[in-house]
């Protein structure tokens, strides 16, 4: 095994470890330029809050975050043709140069009906100078999240997830 892998593997279990408990969690990968993986996107809820937590890896930095959550897919920002709008999406932080963005959102805010949350994260990084757009769920990391993705109806790659929420 060599030393890049270990260290891989020990970074893995790091995550892992700080989301002990959350047995929910799930992890949809982070695509830069619709195929270039730069991460990940952890998804879980305590059963008073959903918690986003942006992870990028392979030297991929977050610059900007934009993220919206509902229990209809259909009060996710978008135009009238499907596009998604992250610049209208509720949680966002920009003016980044990190690895990890965490937001904590109570589940009473999120607005609709059900026990089905729709999340779009979309995300800017950057890397060697390079800056990509990146959408969570476009593509998935062997060993992660291998669940529903549903493409926006517009011309426009961005996708979102449905989260199930736990049971209580």
């Amino acid at each position: 095994m060599s030393k890049h892998t270990l260290i891989q593997l020990a970074a893995l279990l790091l995550l892992v470890s700080t989301v002990v408990g959350t047995a929910s969690a799930i992890a949809p990968s982070l695509n830069a330029g619709k195929t270039i993986p730069a991460g990940k996107v952890w998804v879980w809820d305590d059963g008073t809050n959903l918690i986003v937590k942006y992870e990028t890896m392979y030297g991929w930095q977050l610059t900007e975050t934009h993220l919206a959550v509902a229990r209809n897919p259909d009060l996710l920002p978008q135009t009238k043709k499907g596009n998604p709008i992250p610049g209208q999406f509720a949680y966002k932080q920009e003016g980044l140069s990190t690895t990890v963005v965490k937001e904590i959102i109570p589940l009473d805010d999120i607005p609709g009906e059900g026990d089905i949350i729709y999340i779009a994260a979309h995300a800017v990084v950057s890397r060697n100078g390079e800056s990509e757009t990146a959408w969570m769920g476009c593509a998935g990391l062997e060993g992660y999240y291998t669940g529903v993705r549903t493409q926006f109806g517009g011309n426009n790659w961005g996708y979102y997830i449905k989260y199930p929420l736990s049971p209580e």
